[in-house]
């Protein structure tokens, strides 16, 4: 289980580093598309009211609210700045009449959309667009777009949650495996050592108890309790020779004494000799 966590963590950092890169680089690619899109009309709307040519007044806000309709997953704050660097139109209201970016931060004409990384103050992660919003060499101000990373955010998160997850499965696997294999393995081989250790108190009569896997333990074990009979009645064998020695030896003393008597009975001279002696 301990190398499940640590294969799976190491798994899981590499991955959502992968995800990580992977999803930021596609979201500012779709942020800096959207942004390039947005900047055509919102020029055009600048030009129209700057001319005259339209009558009525809102069209920068109705593109702004929507693409923030469209792109609300991400999209976080939409901001126009005429010339001289001061908020004309923003969805946040209060930024109007403001200059949020000094004039040399702002992307000259003839320069691709710029990429600017920041930290939104609640901690949310963001990025910022700024494309000049230009007509040939006639410009109309500076759209800036902030988008949030928090899809990024969410992805690796999830990565994490799966990766857990599988974690969790495998660790749960692992260890039936684990309780499988002590049981059909490791405690045949302990009973074993069990047995081993009453024979060598001198208990010969305990048996093994034989596990039903019919594996190679099993055969193992069989071979121990038959190892064990064989011994038990040599054994036995050896007790009922010494025990039959015993008597030969016996007998044969009473023997030896019954005829020296039968001596001594036939020779009482040589027996009273033998007594002073």
């Amino acid at each position: 289980n301990t190398v499940i966590v640590v294969t799976m963590t190491m798994v899981s950092v590499i991955w959502a580093l992968y995800e990580q890169g992977t999803r930021r680089d596609a979201l500012i690619r779709r942020g800096l598309s959207i942004t390039e899109a947005m900047a055509i009309p919102i020029t055009d709307a600048l030009m129209y009211e700057e001319l005259g040519l339209v009558a009525e007044t809102g069209l920068v806000e109705s593109h702004i609210d929507e693409l923030l309709t469209r792109n609300e997953d991400f999209m976080r704050n939409v901001t126009v700045l005429d010339v001289n660097g001061r908020v004309i139109h923003s969805s946040r209201w209060e930024l109007v009449g403001q200059r949020p970016v000094p004039m040399e931060d702002l992307p000259q004409i003839g320069r691709d959309a710029e990429v600017i990384a920041l930290r939104a103050p609640g901690g949310e992660r963001q990025f910022e667009v700024r494309i000049p919003l230009n007509i040939s060499t006639r410009r109309w101000g500076t759209l800036i777009v902030d988008f949030s990373l928090a899809p990024v955010q969410e992805r690796v998160h999830e990565v994490a949650r799966r990766a857990a997850m599988v974690a969790a499965v495998l660790m749960l696997f692992n260890s039936v495996v684990t309780a499988l294999y002590v049981e059909t393995l490791i405690r045949p081989i302990l009973e074993l050592n069990r047995v081993m250790r009453r024979i060598g108190r001198g208990d010969l009569s305990v048996r093994a108890l034989v596990p039903p896997s019919g594996d190679e333990v099993a055969e193992l074990t069989e071979a121990f309790n038959g190892m064990l009979e064989e011994w038990e009645q040599l054994r036995h064998r050896e007790l009922v020779q010494r025990e039959q020695l015993a008597h030969t030896e016996k007998m044969a003393a009473v023997g030896t004494l019954a005829a020296g008597v039968a001596h001594e009975v036939n020779n009482p001279l040589a027996g009273i000799q033998a007594c002073i002696e």
